[in-house]
């Protein structure tokens, strides 16, 4: 049988964001370990400099729920400053 590497969705999505905000040609790399015995790392954020240093900053992915509460009584008010359905 083959060993299956599975890969959160939240985790997946901010790996393709990234990939795409920090492109290769630019000296970036996006990186997923594929052992989970690397507690805290979710993905790794590789730079090399263009003397050849390379920079390495790991990023830890934390995904919850969200709950919608209903819309304020008067239509000036913002709550949740980056909650699209709340902005009809």
């Amino acid at each position: 049988m083959e060993p299956v590497f599975t890969l959160q969705w939240p985790e997946f999505v901010i790996a393709q964001r990234l990939h795409s905000l920090l492109p290769r040609k630019d000296g970036y790399s996006v990186l997923v370990p594929l052992s989970r015995q690397e507690k805290g790392i979710d993905l790794a954020v590789l730079y090399r400099t263009g003397t050849g240093t390379s920079v390495t900053t790991t990023v830890q992915i934390k995904a919850s729920r969200t709950y919608l509460h209903a819309p304020p009584k008067r239509k000036d008010t913002v709550r949740f400053r980056f909650n699209d359905l709340m902005k009809k």
